[in-house]
């Protein structure tokens, strides 16, 4: 499971090299019949959050609670916030969280949000966007994927895969007898 989180740590900080936050899963922990996804926020050295700063995981599925790290405010809503120079996939139909930083921090690591899910596998990557600023003030907008939890329910695409892969060894089974 560390390899996987490992493999997933390093793919995420990949898909989002030129940004300037970084969405990190650290992990996840059971929260009663649910489970509480830990994520860390990582910025480069000459990077600081000014109040109001913020960072946007998209469609989180099964959401239950959000708790921001000390510093931070929380909120969910079905469309992101979304700098404007960023391309963003957001299926309106599923909640957003948003973390925004309450006091100025340039600290590089800030761990501590945790997402409470129904959904205890995650299956999928999916987009995060941000804003922070360089030590000199001026803004930076970033993007990428972090892994959130998969969809209970399998999606029509992976649905047909599957009956394609079945009629197939059906057909297979056939001709061999």
């Amino acid at each position: 499971m560390k390899k996987f989180f490992a493999f997933a740590a390093l793919l995420a900080a990949a898909t989002s090299a030129n940004a300037s936050i970084t969405v990190v899963l650290d992990g996840m922990t059971p929260s009663g019949s649910n489970v509480s996804y830990n994520y860390t926020m990582q910025q480069t050295t000459d990077d600081t959050l000014f109040t109001g700063d913020y960072f946007t995981i998209y469609d989180f599925r099964g959401f239950v609670s959000a708790t921001p790290a000390p510093g931070f405010t929380v909120s969910t809503q079905n469309i992101g916030i979304t700098p404007a120079s960023q391309i963003i996939t957001d299926n309106p139909n599923i909640v957003n969280v948003t973390f925004t930083a309450s006091v100025p921090n340039d600290s590089t690591n800030i761990s501590g949000f945790s997402i409470v899910s129904t959904l205890h596998t995650p299956a999928v990557f999916d987009d995060f966007s941000g804003r922070n600023h360089k030590t000199t003030g001026s803004a930076n907008e970033a993007n990428g994927e972090v892994l959130v939890p998969g969809s209970a329910v399998p999606e029509p695409a992976t649905m047909g895969l599957m009956g394609g892969a079945l009629l197939g060894l059906g057909v297979l089974a056939r001709r061999r007898k």
